[in-house]
């Protein structure tokens, strides 16, 4: 078995804070906290859940702390703290973390640790001794969020739960003498997030979080109640901070409300290939990335009388934040160019909010608008490359927007599919003759820098001194799943 080291660090912490506040008559069905979570991607269709750090109350219930990692067979169940309402905090240490990659006899991720620590108010409730990870059916997609425990980092949330009254639409007679008793107020507030450190005396690392949020649109001709929105902060990963509530005022009609919200701590880091000589020159490949959009929606109704069809208020907008990306071909020079574009893009931090209100009243009077703004919601994920387009949405962003380096690749003629077939004028042929670019051009470490779809071509030459291409451990991964000759990808990228 060979394994190379992809990255490690002395120390990982990943905390979440909550300060919890139930309200009223409280029931087993009454709750509030946050949640750290992370899942990866190891199969295009399928998720597999990572690591989930939970804190808040249940109940009458004691104030909790939960770890969870179903991969490890780990889960903590609840370590209780204070009584009743208050603050509690949840860190988990991860010490000696590293991610390989091993290539014999297939290639697989391996995630292994020194030790994990759990703590609960800064004391230590839990712990794990020296183990690693790695299993033939989930970790064998290589792609960034293939990455076992983190592929997609860890999204912060906020929620509070209650047994709310409910009715059909409109079906309160005028005379009713029904009576609702008040719900709450339960409210929480969380932060936290995820840090490392590269050595024992190293500084923290905190990464830079890019936020940019646009408020949902209003019930139009409702004529109810407009919600009020909460949003998710965070200017690093790790510190976020997010608000829930939820409850409702009874009485000869019920009036409730209810806010939540989630933030995945992604961060904004600096991305580029950097050319070192002025003479470089080197046909690229970039695979595309799916549009992204804010998307923000209103579903709202008010009842026009009993037993009546609801007159229905509701709306959607979408902001725009990327447009879809094409694969694009180019040599590239000295100095960046159009195909270098998505490295210099901002990227900011996926997120939800929702805030919804209702009213149970003797018709006509029944209202209920839920607010609610996601990001992202994609759009075109077909130019992306086929291993870099999983199902989930989140993680296909993840994939693609948060990870470039993953979309470009040394472009060579790919095999055609009939062999007799004449030349095409995109392949680079050897004394008029066909050859196959694994059996001449890989092996060679050149490309011949011409293709009719370029706007001119240099037809000349190269030499890819560094690039691995045939000799690559990821040369069978790299010709199934992302272009069909063994390329390689280019440069050497930050993930």
């Amino acid at each position: 078995m060979k394994a190379g080291r992809l990255w490690y660090c002395d120390r990982m912490q990943l905390r979440v804070y909550a300060n919890v506040s139930l309200g009223g008559v409280i029931t087993p069905a009454d709750g509030a906290g946050g949640t750290l979570g992370s899942y990866w991607v190891p199969s295009l269709p399928t998720t597999q859940p990572g690591i989930t750090l939970t804190a808040g109350r249940k109940g009458t219930q004691a104030r909790y702390i939960r770890l969870q990692i179903p991969a490890l067979s780990i889960d903590t169940d609840n370590y209780y703290g204070g009584s009743g309402n208050g603050a509690i905090e949840a860190l988990l240490e991860m010490d000696g973390l590293s991610w390989h990659v091993l290539t014999n006899p297939s290639i697989l991720w391996r995630v292994s640790w020194s030790a994990m620590r759990l703590y609960r108010d800064g004391v230590q409730v839990w712990s794990l001794g020296a183990g690693s990870y790695s299993d033939q059916l989930t970790c064998g997609r290589m792609a960034p969020t293939g990455l076992p425990l983190f592929g997609v980092p860890p999204t912060l949330s906020a929620s509070c739960q209650a047994l709310m009254p409910q009715a059909a639409d409109c079906s309160i007679p005028q005379d009713s003498m029904d009576t609702y008793t008040d719900v709450g107020p339960h409210t929480v507030t969380v932060q936290g997030g995820w840090r490392w450190r590269e050595t024992s005396s190293s500084q923290w690392v905190e990464s830079p979080v890019r936020l940019s949020m646009v408020s949902p649109p209003g019930p139009s001709d409702c004529q109810c109640q407009t919600p009020s929105m909460s949003w998710p902060s965070a200017t690093t990963t790790w510190d976020a901070s997010l608000y829930a509530t939820i409850g409702g005022t009874g009485g000869g009609a019920f009036s409730g409300y209810r806010r939540e919200m989630s933030v995945t701590l992604v961060p904004d880091l600096p991305r580029a290939v950097w050319r070192q000589n002025p003479d470089y020159g080197a046909l690229w490949v970039r695979g595309g990335a799916p549009g992204a959009s804010h998307l923000g929606e209103v579903q709202a109704h008010r009842c026009a009388g009993q037993d009546q069809p609801n007159s229905d208020c509701s709306g959607s907008e979408t902001t725009v934040v990327y447009t879809p990306a094409t694969q694009m071909l180019s040599v590239a020079e000295y100095g960046s160019g159009a195909i270098d574009e998505p490295l210099a893009l901002p990227l900011f931090a996926p997120y939800s909010t929702e805030s919804y209100v209702y009213t149970l009243a003797p018709w006509p009077t029944n209202c209920s608008v839920l607010r609610k703004v996601a990001y992202p919601a994609l759009q075109d994920k077909s130019q992306a490359m086929p291993a870099l387009r999983p199902q989930d949405d989140l993680a296909c962003y993840i994939d693609t927007r948060a990870n470039p380096h993953w979309s470009y690749l040394y472009w060579f003629p790919p095999p055609v599919s009939n062999p007799d077939e004449p030349l095409h004028d995109w392949e680079w042929p050897l004394d008029g003759q066909r050859v196959l670019s694994d059996d001449y051009w890989i092996p060679l470490r050149t490309q011949w820098l011409h293709h009719p779809s370029l706007p001119s071509s240099p037809d000349w030459r190269n030499l890819l001194h560094w690039a691995p291409l045939k000799e690559s451990p990821f040369r069978e991964v790299l010709k199934n799943d992302y272009f069909p000759v063994y390329t390689s990808w280019i440069g050497v990228s930050r993930h």
